[in-house]
């Protein structure tokens, strides 16, 4: 398992036992972000890292779709003071599975 791939299960861990709503959101953010790398197989990090790993999940539509759910939970969080953290975490948690497995 690359570091990559770990940093993307801790960040899911973190999303999953974290109370508030924002911080899991957060996390998922980044664990679908280290999944992106991990897809890149970027083992180095350079100053345009982040654009091309946001290039990347714009490209995957897989990725996309999770990476624009979570964004979309974020806002009706912070509108409307509800989310629906748990089902995002089933996702990121069945997508990561798929990469293991594979």
């Amino acid at each position: 398992m690359t570091e990559h791939l770990q940093l993307s299960k801790a960040y899911l861990y973190l999303a999953k036992n974290s109370s508030d709503a924002v911080i899991s959101l957060s996390f998922l953010l980044k664990s679908i972000e280290e999944l992106a790398l991990e897809k890149m197989q970027n083992n180095s990090y350079s100053s345009d890292t982040t654009n091309k790993m946001m290039e990347y999940i714009r490209n995957s539509p897989s990725l996309y779709k999770e990476y624009r759910k979570i964004l979309n939970e974020m806002t009706n969080y912070l509108l409307n003071g509800n989310s629906n953290v748990k089902e995002l975490i089933d996702n990121v948690e069945k997508y990561i599975l798929t990469i293991t497995n594979n």
